[in-house]
């Protein structure tokens, strides 16, 4: 799958795009919700998209309506990250093919999330 990763904490994005790509994934990285939005409007498709919700220069939230607002987005999965606690992330209750994962987080929980697992 191609998939677009939006993570600001260094460690957690390149441990995460190392091991998504060590499970065949090609990954676009998004340091900034100014850069997610950047790359989903750049022309390239994704077949996922992994958000955190607190980004610099904007929030998760706010990359999530723009993404949803793009027809060649407004269903493909998208895994929202966060270490908030869940009631503070109820704004995604009505979003479909969305799934929330509270950091700390397993990372085999994304790659069976995405494709059933990474062998």
């Amino acid at each position: 799958m191609k998939l677009l990763l939006a993570e600001d904490e260094p460690i957690q994005l390149h441990g995460l795009a190392q091991y998504l790509t060590e499970c065949g994934h090609s990954v676009t990285l998004a340091n900034t919700a100014t850069e997610a939005v950047q790359r989903l409007y750049s022309g390239e498709h994704y077949d996922a998209v992994i958000l955190d919700v607190c980004l610099p220069e904007g929030t998760g939230k706010t990359v999530l309506s723009l993404l949803r607002s793009l027809p060649q987005y407004e269903k493909i999965p998208v895994i929202v990250t966060s270490g908030l606690r869940l009631d503070k992330l109820d704004f995604l209750a009505a979003q479909p093919h969305v799934t929330v994962l509270q950091k700390p987080f397993d990372l085999s929980a994304i790659s069976s999330i995405l494709s059933g697992g990474c062998s």
